[in-house]
């Protein structure tokens, strides 16, 4: 830190503040400037204000008021008090109680509240509702911020998208106060809170995912996955006169054969004709599917490497030169039976489904973020939509729930938070403002601290004690977990880019297409292989041995969903703007849309458009 004593002038202010990544009001400006701060002094503001809860990378007359007076407490002996703050820059009451004796406390401009959950104690910063515009140091307002300026009032306001996704993308770049929660007026009392959380970890990784990274462990988790999938294929109406594949081998008359197989490899001929290699734990085959057999030529395209399937066919062998092809008639997935039942609860209650909130990075939406907050709360909407809010019991959200470190070349230029832990301290911060009656259950993502091959472990209590502090219940990545009965798939989704690359048709906008393939083969991510990276452990947990009802990905932050065969297929949207990244796959993010599902009688989705549904 240099030691210079030398007072910069307002330009030198300036570009300091720009090189610490700082904006600053006029106002502010000059009451800088008029305490006659040396830069060692100012170095030590700026480094203080970093730590606030309250800062948020701009200062303010506001911000001087709410984190200034007490940051200038710690450097007394520097002159650096409230008594050198020129009268001009206080608001009306510090002029009043400016003379008051010393033993009289002054009255905090931040004000504390304390959440039920835990005990955790929440800042509330309060918003500067003044003129004090603020002098961005890049010389420049950002264009979101003017398409849409209601981002720059309170959230609570009206707030209307305009159909223009697109040019918010980037907002997170403009310059405003952290938003103040509504308290509640309003006697409504959430019936959720009315009943005790039923909640059952059916399948969880997290204390099984021990590996060497051998190769005999690579080869044990193909063979788990085949032998998994062959159970369920057995189930099927259509597996009777199952052969192995060195029994058909072994024939030397053509016969109709039908068998258990894993693609090995599939290629298309120059007469369009599919030759498809599968292999089980006793040798491997080739089959050929002619254009003649039209059904089975139609569903060859979503046949992917890895899928395990029936194959129903004729075994022509040539007795002149002995060889043998399987002729396919048909392929039978695993999937699932086309009525599946639910054992629904008595009670009326719903659960919430979330995804990809990606705490710590620049384009995080914090205004639409404190507007789920309160929605959640039920202080926002019309009546019938705080209704539908105090049916809420449960919280689902699956991964990315910060936006980590190193994740991507050159990630740190994208974060407000460029530490781990102090990015599981906000997320801590923000959830803890959730009512304590809805139990908020989080599985990991790519970007949380854990590995990226999956199966993933929970995150680790030593990175987010703050989470754990909160009695969230923190599971792997996937999870089937119980929720008052019904059961939930939770899962990141990785894969999804990786079949809609592979599956003519399939894109990123529409996730219910590209969910449905991961229930016809049983599997969360089908391809071994791809960008999907996938650890070789003893057991396959990506297997979809028990039937979820409500099957919940992430990821693309694109909002989907829809029914398949009796099971809700929903993928969540996101609380980022645009990234570099979505925007090499050319998708507009889905921001702010959880998707609530009421859980008596039926399963019964219905999104939340934060942006412009509430009322």
């Amino acid at each position: 830190m240099t030691t210079s004593t030398k007072i910069p002038s307002v330009n030198s202010l300036l570009n300091k503040l720009n090189s610490s990544g700082i904006n600053i009001s006029p106002k502010a400006l000059l009451f800088l400037k008029d305490l006659g701060l040396n830069s060692s002094e100012l170095e030590q503001i700026i480094q203080k204000l970093s730590f606030s809860p309250n800062f948020n990378s701009h200062i303010t007359m506001k911000t001087i008021q709410i984190d200034s007076l007490e940051i200038f407490k710690k450097f007394e002996e520097n002159c650096l008090n409230s008594e050198k703050i020129p009268s001009k820059f206080l608001p009306e009451n510090d002029k009043l109680t400016r003379n008051q004796p010393k033993n009289e406390k002054k009255e905090k401009s931040s004000e504390k509240v304390k959440s039920k959950r835990q005990n955790v104690l929440v800042s509330v910063p309060k918003i500067d509702l003044g003129d004090d515009k603020v002098l961005e140091t890049d010389n420049a307002e950002s264009e979101d911020i003017k398409e849409f300026p209601e981002l720059k009032e309170n959230p609570v306001e009206k707030v209307n998208d305009g159909n223009k996704q697109e040019n918010i993308n980037n907002h997170r770049k403009g310059v405003w106060e952290p938003l103040k929660l509504r308290r509640s007026t309003s006697t409504f009392k959430a019936i959720a809170s009315d009943y005790d959380a039923e909640i059952k970890i059916l399948r969880d990784p997290t204390k099984y995912l021990f590996t060497e990274g051998k190769i005999e462990e690579f080869l044990a988790v193909q063979k788990d996955k085949f032998n998994q999938l062959s159970k369920i294929l057995k189930k099927r109406p259509e597996a009777s006169g199952l052969l192995e594949i060195n029994m058909i081998n072994r024939l030397n008359n053509s016969v109709n054969v039908k068998f258990i197989g894993m693609v090995v490899k599939k290629r298309q001929t120059f007469k369009k004709k599919y030759l498809i290699e599968f292999e089980d734990p006793t040798g491997t085959c080739m089959t050929l599917v002619r254009q003649e057999s039209k059904n089975c030529y139609d569903l060859i395209q979503k046949l992917l490497p890895d899928h395990v399937v029936i194959v129903d066919g004729y075994l022509n062998v040539n007795q002149n030169t002995n060889s043998k092809i399987v002729l396919v008639n048909d392929i039978i997935f695993p999937d699932t039976p086309k009525e599946h039942k639910i054992n629904y609860p008595d009670e009326d209650l719903a659960i919430c489904l979330i995804s990809d909130t990606h705490f710590g990075s620049k384009d995080w939406l914090e205004k639409v973020w404190y507007r789920f907050v309160n929605y959640l709360n039920c202080r926002e909407g019309n009546d019938k939509q705080i209704k539908q809010a105090g049916k809420i019991k449960y919280l689902c959200i699956t991964g990315d729930i910060v936006d980590g470190i190193g994740v991507y070349p050159n990630q740190d230029k994208r974060l407000l938070i460029t530490d781990i832990y102090k990015q599981y301290e906000a997320t801590a911060k923000f959830l803890s403002e959730i009512p304590d009656y809805i139990k908020i259950i989080i599985s990991p993502g790519d970007h949380d601290g854990v590995r990226k091959a999956v199966p993933s472990p929970a995150i680790p209590k030593y990175l987010a004690k703050g989470l754990y502090d909160l009695d969230i219940e923190m599971v792997g990545c996937p999870s089937l977990v119980s929720l008052h009965g019904i059961k939930t798939e939770l899962f990141h989704g990785t894969s999804l880019i990786d079949i809609n690359m592979m599956i003519p048709g399939l894109n990123n906008d529409d996730p219910f297409s590209s969910m449905k393939e991961m229930i016809r083969a049983r599997h969360l991510a089908p391809s071994y292989g791809r960008k999907t990276e996938l650890a070789p452990v003893s057991k396959d947990w990506l297997v979809i041995d028990e039937i979820p009802d409500i099957l919940h990905t992430g990821h693309l932050h694109k909002n989907g969903y829809g029914m398949y065969h009796g099971i809700l297929l929903v993928n969540s949207g996101c609380f980022q703007a645009q990234t570099d990244f979505m925007r090499s796959l050319g998708i507009v993010p889905d921001y702010g849309k959880p998707t609530i599902v009421n859980i008596k009688d039926k399963l019964v989705p219905q999104v939340i458009n934060l942006v412009g549904d509430l009322q």
